[in-house]
């Protein structure tokens, strides 16, 4: 995966999502993520934000395929090694569920 489009189209496929379902939840065309994942253009830098904030994508890893990060401790390694096993619908659950989790936390703190 040495290009942003390999990657992108990695990524996609990894999740089980359709040029389509990007699309609906970026709002770019399907025909811009077709030529992104064919490597017939370099995206935009805009467009970059947009897939990385929707899809909670490492920006060091879409611009280069780098993940290292020597900063993490072994519980931190263990939950984001399971989370990538998870396709995206079950990725947007599981952080909404430690959203909540952490919600309840500082409530009962109060």
């Amino acid at each position: 995966m040495n290009t942003i489009g390999n990657r992108l189209r990695y990524f996609r496929k990894a999740n089980k999502l359709t040029l389509k379902a990007i699309h609906e939840a970026t709002g770019i065309s399907t025909g811009n993520l077709s030529d992104i994942e064919n490597n017939k253009v370099i995206p935009s830098g805009k467009t970059l934000l947009t897939l990385k904030n929707e899809y909670n994508l490492s920006a060091d890893w879409l611009l280069s395929g780098s993940t290292v990060n020597n900063n993490i401790r072994n519980d931190e390694k263990e939950v984001l090694l399971n989370y990538n096993k998870l396709d995206y619908i079950n990725r947007k659950l599981a952080i909404s569920e430690l959203k909540h989790m952490y919600e309840v936390q500082e409530l009962k703190k109060e």
